[in-house]
Formats: structure tokens, C-alpha cells, sequence
């Protein structure tokens, strides 16, 4: 780990100090957020009403944890995605794909756009972030970009299957990050229509699954 990594690392720590937030770095391949079950298990996590930032120790962590930091600073800006109103959207979202709860086609498209949206704004501070540290941190912002659209594309996929992921994460998966841009970051609508292409691979690398 370079002095400039463990710098940030440190940054990130005292900024959670500062808000109150529990930061964590898991040695758990995946990790989920209280109250979720291990089928919503991801790379990671910020969760604004437990002040909870955690990490799981895998490849690209450090690419996580900074898209993960910039949902806090999403949360410390009062943004809406982390409002009352917009909890509630996403536990109900997060329990339909448990099983647990029923949601008309119209609650879902709603809710999965508001994701998609947070996700996206998250992502633009993430590129904003690596092109002014970019030669501290070694992140490449095309390399990056590439990761955020294969995973706001497969929200598509997630409405569809009605599952998270249960093979291998969107944002890790070569073969997925070859058929989204990487010179920008996708639109609510694009990541909502993705190319047959994305969605058959998406279901191979993701779900286990093969396109009927």
C-alpha cells in the first residue's frame, strides 16, 4: 500500500470520526447492511441512518471504498437519496427482491430510477475525486467509468430476475465493462435499456443464468 493510499485511508477515517460514522474494513469476501440478508450481500456499503461505512477486503477495495465515501458525502449534503422518504423506497425495493414484500411494475421502475440516480451522482463524484488525486490514489478514470456503467446497466437486471447479484459482481465482471462507454458515465435511461449483448452476458456473469 503506497503512502499516498494510506493518506486517503486516513482522511477517510477522520472525516467519519468527525460525523459519527463507523468505518470498518471486513475480511468477508461480501457484506451486508443491517437488516439485509446475505442475498443482498455486495463489496460494500454506507448506510446513512446506522452511520455504518464498510469495506470488504477484496480486489479492487480501494474503488470501493471510494465510491462508497462518496455516498457519505452524499448523506453529510442532506441529499434526498438519503431522506426519510427515500429510506423507505429503497427497504421496500430491497425487501421485494427478498420475497418479501409485493410492489406494482410502477412502485419498482420508480424506485429502481431514484437508485439509479443516486448511484449515478455517486459515480460523477467518484470520477471528480479520481481525476484531481488520480496520481496519488492510481485509479484510472477510464477504468473506473467502465465499472460504474456495468454496474448502473445491471439494475436492469435486477428488476428483471428480481435478484441481486449471486455470482460475480457487475463492476468486476472484463466482459461486461467491454460493452458499456468509457468516456462517460450512462444515463437513468440507458442503464434501464441495456444492449441485448449486456443483458445476455449480464445473466451469464451474474446470475448464473443464460438468456432464453
Amino acid at each position: 500500500m503506497t503512502a499516498a493510499i494510506k493518506k486517503f485511508i486516513g482522511e477517510v477515517v477522520l472525516d467519519c470520526q468527525d460525523h459519527g460514522i463507523t468505518f470498518t474494513f471486513s475480511r468477508d469476501e461480501k457484506v451486508s447492511a443491517p437488516g439485509e440478508g446475505p442475498e443482498l450481500a455486495s463489496c460494500g456499503f454506507f448506510e446513512g441512518n446506522d452511520k455504518i461505512l464498510t469495506c470488504s477486503r477484496v480486489t479492487s477495495w480501494l474503488w470501493t471504498l471510494i465510491h462508497e465515501y462518496n455516498h457519505m458525502q452524499q448523506w453529510k449534503e442532506d441529499a434526498w437519496w438519503f431522506s426519510d422518504e427515500a429510506a423507505s423506497m429503497w427497504q421496500d425495493f430491497w425487501d421485494w427482491l427478498e420475497k418479501k414484500v409485493e410492489l406494482s411494475p410502477e412502485q419498482v421502475q420508480k424506485t429502481v430510477k431514484a437508485i439509479i440516480a443516486c448511484e449515478r451522482n455517486c459515480e460523477e463524484r467518484v470520477i471528480s475525486m479520481i481525476t484531481s488525486t488520480q496520481k496519488r490514489l492510481g485509479i484510472g478514470k477510464r477504468a473506473y467509468i467502465k465499472q460504474a456503467n456495468a454496474y448502473l446497466a445491471f439494475y436492469a437486471l435486477v428488476v428483471e430476475k428480481q435478484s441481486w447479484y449471486t455470482k460475480t459482481s457487475p463492476s468486476q465482471s472484463l466482459r461486461l465493462q467491454a460493452l458499456v462507454p468509457a468516456n462517460r458515465i450512462i444515463s437513468v435511461e440507458e442503464a434501464l435499456n441495456p444492449s441485448k449483448k449486456f443483458r445476455k452476458t449480464c445473466l451469464e456473469e451474474c446470475f448464473n443464468t443464460s438468456a432464453p
